[in-house]
């Protein structure tokens, strides 16, 4: 534009302007327009390179815009797959808890129940024991009366006793004595010395050793010297006399008759110890 407005040519005319100041002005507005379309060149070309740069600017925005659509996106699939999984998990341990509290519970009840069965049997064992313990005291105790009974009513036999001793000891003595075949008299181990001749003493009353439910009647004893039982009495008559100091010896003569043992009761009505000595049953049992 500048070589066009140097290259344009002007008439001369008469009372026009001058010359020289056309030209100077021109000069002036050609270097002008020459600087401002230099600056014009820059700007274009600043211009391109700015829009190449909004072009990368846009590329880049685009890719941008991509892979924060991709990140979105696999943000919000991590976020569901974390949720369903968390879902998962916590139902999963609902019902884990929910299994373990019904195992518990039914743990706790078979238990219990257990517990209270052991417990019932344990109380109707207790109960068997009580009874069986009660029927054995009432067992024990009824024992225990049949043998005091029985205890208590020997004295009563204590009459009975002394005339069926007094009467075979009579009949005994009443007999004939038949002459007996001499023997030699062998020693024994207690008797090897001769003793002198004494009489018969009455034995005392032996007392009785009780029976387990009801007293037995004794046989009452007879007189017994060295030689054997007493004469004109049967083996099953004769019993054994015990006497406190008695002692073999030669037979008495013919003409001096011994006396005629007799039993007598006692005085005074024997107490439990004197008719029964150490026995221990019932009362005088110190254990119980």
């Amino acid at each position: 534009m500048s070589s066009k407005s140097s290259e344009k040519l002007f008439e001369k005319a008469a009372f026009g302007y001058r010359t020289e100041e056309v030209d100077r002005y021109i000069e002036q507005m050609n270097a002008q327009i020459r600087s401002l379309e230099a600056e014009k060149a820059d700007l274009v070309g600043k211009m391109k390179i700015l829009a190449e740069k909004i072009n990368e600017y846009r590329q880049d925005e685009s890719n941008l815009k991509d892979a924060l659509l991709g990140a979105q996106k696999m943000g919000n699939a991590i976020v569901s797959e974390a949720k369903a999984k968390a879902d998962r998990m916590v139902s999963d341990a609902k019902s884990r808890s929910e299994r373990m509290l019904l195992d518990a519970q039914r743990a706790s009840d078979e238990a219990v129940g257990n517990i209270r069965a052991q417990v019932e049997h344990e109380k109707l064992t207790m109960a068997k024991m009580q009874k069986e313990v009660s029927d054995f005291k009432a067992k024990l105790l009824s024992l225990y009366k049949v043998h005091l009974n029985a205890l208590n009513s020997l004295p009563d036999m204590e009459e009975e006793y002394e005339a069926l001793y007094n009467a075979r000891v009579r009949s005994a003595y009443a007999q004939p004595e038949m002459p007996a075949p001499e023997q030699p008299v062998q020693e024994s181990p207690q008797a090897a010395e001769p003793v002198q001749t004494e009489q018969p003493q009455a034995a005392a009353p032996q007392p009785m050793e009780p029976a387990d439910t009801a007293p037995k009647q004794p046989e009452p004893p007879a007189p017994q010297t060295e030689k054997g039982p007493a004469h004109g009495l049967s083996p099953e008559e004769s019993t054994t006399v015990r006497f406190d100091k008695a002692s073999k010896a030669a037979p008495a003569p013919k003409e001096q008759e011994p006396p005629i043992p007799t039993v007598n009761r006692p005085a005074h009505k024997l107490s439990f110890e004197e008719k029964f000595g150490d026995l221990k049953f019932g009362k005088n049992n110190p254990g119980r």
